[in-house]
């Protein structure tokens, strides 16, 4: 990732150390199967596999479809997702139980925390 921030047409990504990246999807879009292809493509472009912090900073949802291959990419190694409002917890908790991961994924109350954990998974 050559710059330090890409704004995507539904998220911005921030590239926050070489092996970590941080995703913040935009304040209540619905994910589709479009917005998985863009997300897929940025990871296409990547390097080398990537931890991702996952910042659930807004309210969003996912399609069905959506769900089921957004966590599908050979350049994932690890998936913090950061929840700090507690009312959005239980959304996030259920995307995680539906979302088909092939790699750690885990849910955070602490960016420090996240961030410690992705640290581990990505060496």
């Amino acid at each position: 990732m050559p710059d330090a921030s890409v704004k995507l047409s539904f998220c911005e990504i921030r590239k926050l150390s070489d092996d970590i990246i941080e995703v913040i999807i935009d304040d209540g879009v619905e994910v589709g199967e479009s917005e998985i292809r863009e997300y897929h493509a940025f990871f296409d472009m990547l390097a080398h596999p990537v931890g991702v912090l996952v910042n659930r900073a807004n309210h969003y949802s996912f399609s069905f479809d959506a769900q089921s291959k957004v966590a599908m990419h050979k350049n994932m190694l690890a998936v913090a997702v950061l929840v700090l409002e507690p009312s959005m917890e239980s959304m996030a908790a259920f995307d995680l139980s539906v979302m088909q991961y092939k790699f750690p994924v885990e849910l955070f109350t602490s960016r420090s925390e996240a961030l410690d954990w992705l640290s581990c998974h990505t060496q």
